[in-house]
């Protein structure tokens, strides 16, 4: 099982991944979050609309775009391969509230085939897959 370990910054474990487009149609249940910015930035196209809640909205939902993609989460060295799957993921701006801004939030069931350990002590976080 290949693995990489990051050192934790203090958002937290961040780990390098390359989105792109998907062009097939099928059907996925929605698994991610991406920050506006990075919308823009790689000038996706959405392939539909759903209600989301949040914190902010309250009990009244506000409708977001969906996104069809392929997420690569790439390791430190060169010499592992990457893991990859296809989402689905809405896009808002609550990252902007963040300190250190991320760019993409995944669920857990993205990572469903991944073992991670978080190591309080060394403040490591391993991505085994």
């Amino acid at each position: 099982m290949p693995s990489f370990t990051v050192h934790l910054r203090p958002a937290g474990a961040v780990v390098q991944a390359k989105i792109t487009p998907h062009g097939k149609e099928r059907e996925l249940v929605i698994r991610g979050v991406l920050d506006i910015s990075l919308v823009q930035l790689l000038d996706l196209k959405p392939v539909g609309t759903t209600l989301a809640y949040s914190l902010t909205t309250g009990p009244k939902p506000v409708i977001v775009n969906v996104y069809h993609l392929s997420v690569e989460i790439c390791p430190p060295e060169a010499d592992k391969p990457s893991y990859r799957c296809e989402i689905l993921a809405v896009s808002t701006d609550l990252f902007r509230l963040h300190v250190d801004s991320n760019q993409a939030m995944f669920g857990q069931d993205v990572l469903e085939n991944c073992l991670l350990t978080h190591n309080g002590v060394l403040r490591t976080f391993t991505f085994a897959y």
